[in-house]
Formats: C-alpha cells, structure tokens, sequence
C-alpha cells in the first residue's frame, strides 16, 4: 500500500501503536514527496521528527520519475487536487497500490485509484 502523509503523521503520535502495527504488517511504499510533506514542516520538533523517520526509514521510498509525472499530470488535468496529493495517488496508480489515507475526500474522485482509511479499520 502506498501510505498518504497524513496517515504517517498519525502513526508516529505515540497514542497510535495500532496504527503502526497496521503499517508495519504491510508492504508499505511512500512517494518521496510524502517525506518533504511531513518532515518540512517549519515547527517540526526533534522528537517528532524522530518519530517520522522512523516510519519514513521503515518503508519503501517510491522517488518522482517521468512515469508517476505523467500520471500526476493526468489527474490534475481531471480532478482539482493538490500536486502533492496527484503525486500520491500517481504512485499508487503506478505500482497499482491501494492508497491510505484518513483524506478520502481528496482522492475519492481519481478514477481507478483504491483507497482505504486505516483508522477506520483498526
């Protein structure tokens, strides 16, 4: 599954042990701007920052080529969403990945793309 920052933002509050878990059962891949989108942030604290890379550095970094671009490409041309958000759901179109996120309003309207919302699951 291709994992949405939000969902790494989440699992990395100490709270959400089950959320972890959920992740670490699985083959979990990150598009490498999941990881500006959530280590960017300008009042990110070292702790939390800990925290984040130890999610980020347990999964599958998918890096942005021309492939996830053009798909990117395609769903900004059809569904108004953010760039992040159309390179999200371009790599889990691209290696044909559900995507998880707790923003399904984001992504309900990408055609093909399967979502599925751990924190409704676990």
């Amino acid at each position: 599954m291709v994992i949405d920052s939000n969902i790494i933002i989440y699992a990395a509050k100490p709270a959400n042990h089950a959320l972890r878990k959920y992740i670490s059962t699985r083959f979990a891949i990150i598009s490498s701007v999941t990881i500006l989108e959530t280590l960017g942030y300008h009042l990110l604290k070292k702790d939390e920052a800990d925290a984040l890379n130890y999610i980020i550095e347990n999964a599958v970094v998918a890096d942005i080529d021309r492939h996830i671009i053009t798909i990117a490409t395609s769903v900004r041309q059809k569904v108004n969403v953010s760039v992040a958000d159309a390179i999200v759901a371009a790599t889990a179109l691209y290696y044909e990945f559900e995507l998880a996120t707790n923003n399904e309003s984001d992504f309900k309207n990408i055609t093909g793309l399967k979502l599925v919302n751990p924190l409704k699951i676990i």
